[in-house]
């Protein structure tokens, strides 16, 4: 142990009690003895380590927390070092939170159901869309029960940002550098790519362990996905979910948090839940949801009918795929590009076009992203509001004013045969003009009809 207690550190905060240790850190509850507030300091003693890999991975954990501000993180504090004749020391402070770990509490006995572990993943989903829209989007890598804390009141708090420094400890030997915990983390994560569906699948996993009381990695596989069926009782609709949620290919989960969050609002059974407020004195909002029989189209509706929030999963095209049309347009173009400036590069225009390629590689993801861009309208007293939202971020938007809105109608158009949809559009007519908006060709005909007598419904207006 680094400190005892009554310690005082930097002339600033005396040590009370440890809180945890781990393999490289250890971490204390102390107080500020100036403020008299509560702190958890993270210490790292550089002697202990003897890798300045761990170091980097512990400075990496305090710059990503200053640069968070979210009611449900632990505040950053301060952030210094000390040395000592024999030892450099390094501390990183942070708000405390009074609670329990998701871990420990089951190791008292708690035991949530399927609607209270449905509003854990609802709250940890509102952190990782905040996390996950940052730029550039912080991934937190280490989702598990031992680094959500559950306070007394039920609200839950995200903590741990830096690296888990016994699983690099573990795996360094065989020439790793992945950071995880083995049974949360996807098969990505051990080559070392993360995204944001990675922090998807941890969810996945810990949510599963609060429903089994078994950590995933104990949980029989079949076909390389975690077959949990026989070892759960939920409905249904929570078990799809939580199967989308843990897939093996990354391609075949939610692609974000907010797409996660909004199908989640699909799978309750009761009309009303407790918001995902982070803020204090969480209130009970009505969120009354309706859906197709399919999930491709999520409903929901505010209690007192203020706004109409729908969203349309678009199944855009799949990684490996969209890698092999990007190389091919890209190709296509350098040397179509090159052709047209041979003459340009015989006078030395080199930054021309290098310029043009830049520009046209741009202009080529754009519409590849449109593509697997998942569609969001939300509608209230005053917009009529259609977004288009890829990993966490607005590429299109279009806006109206709902009360000039006097009619909606769709269309289906075919390619050659009948058996072939090219595409459907939801035609919107403000006043004598009519605005096409693009829904994905996977959805059928009555998903489309069904769409528009929701909407149609809620402004109070006749559809086409």
């Amino acid at each position: 142990m680094i400190h005892s207690s009554e310690d005082v550190i930097a002339e600033k905060y005396r040590i009370f009690s440890p809180l945890g240790e781990g393999a490289f850190a250890t971490t204390y509850e102390a107080e500020d003895i100036v403020s008299c507030q509560r702190v958890a300091i993270k210490v790292l003693s550089l002697r202990q380590t003897q890798d300045w890999k761990i170091l980097e991975l512990f400075e990496r954990e305090a710059k990503v927390l200053r640069q968070i501000s979210h009611p449900s993180i632990p505040k950053y504090i301060d952030y210094f070092q000390l040395e000592t004749n024999s030892d450099r020391r390094f501390y990183l402070v942070q708000e405390l939170i009074s609670g329990q770990s998701l871990s420990e509490l089951m190791k008292t006995g708690w035991h949530p159901g399927e609607e209270e572990v449905k509003k854990i993943a609802i709250e940890i989903l509102k952190i990782l869309q905040y996390l996950h829209q940052m730029t550039p989007p912080i991934l937190h890598r280490d989702i598990k029960p031992q680094n959500i804390i559950r306070r007394a009141d039920g609200q839950v708090f995200l903590v741990d940002f830096g690296a888990v420094q016994d699983v690099y400890r573990n795996t360094l030997t065989r020439g790793g550098t992945f950071v995880g915990t083995l049974g949360y983390m996807p098969r990505e994560q051990f080559r070392g790519d993360v995204k944001p569906a990675s922090d998807l699948y941890a969810l996945g996993a810990t949510l599963l362990f609060l429903l089994t009381s078994r950590s995933p990695i104990e949980l029989p596989q079949r076909r390389m996905k975690i077959d949990f069926r026989s070892s759960v009782s939920i409905s249904d609709d929570f078990a799809y979910w939580l199967e989308k949620m843990l897939s093996p290919a990354i391609e075949d989960r939610f692609q974000s948090a907010r797409e996660a969050d909004h199908n989640l609002f699909s799978v309750f059974e009761q009309t009303s839940q407790l918001s995902p407020s982070s803020q204090k004195g969480s209130q009970i909002l009505d969120y009354p949801t309706r859906r197709h029989r399919s999930p491709n189209i999520v409903c929901r509706e505010t209690g007192d009918r203020q706004k109409l929030t729908i969203n349309i999963n678009r199944q855009g095209l799949p990684d490996r795929l969209e890698g092999k049309i990007l190389l091919a347009m890209f190709m296509g173009i350098f040397f179509f590009i090159k052709l047209l400036t041979v003459s340009a590069l015989l006078t030395a225009s080199i930054f021309s076009f290098i310029f043009a390629i830049i520009w046209c590689v741009i202009h080529i993801t754009k519409p590849l992203k449109f593509l697997k861009s998942d569609i969001f309208i939300n509608i209230d007293s005053s917009n009529f509001t259609v977004e288009h939202i890829y990993q966490e971020k607005i590429i299109r938007q279009k806006k109206f004013e709902a009360s000039k809105i006097n009619w909606l109608d769709s269309q289906t158009y075919y390619q050659k045969s009948k058996s072939n949809v090219s595409h459907h559009v939801l035609e919107v007519w403000v006043g004598v003009h009519k605005h096409n908006i693009s829904l994905p060709k996977h959805l059928t005909e009555e998903e489309v009809n069904w769409l528009v007598r929701q909407i149609s419904s809620y402004l109070g207006i006749q559809r086409g």
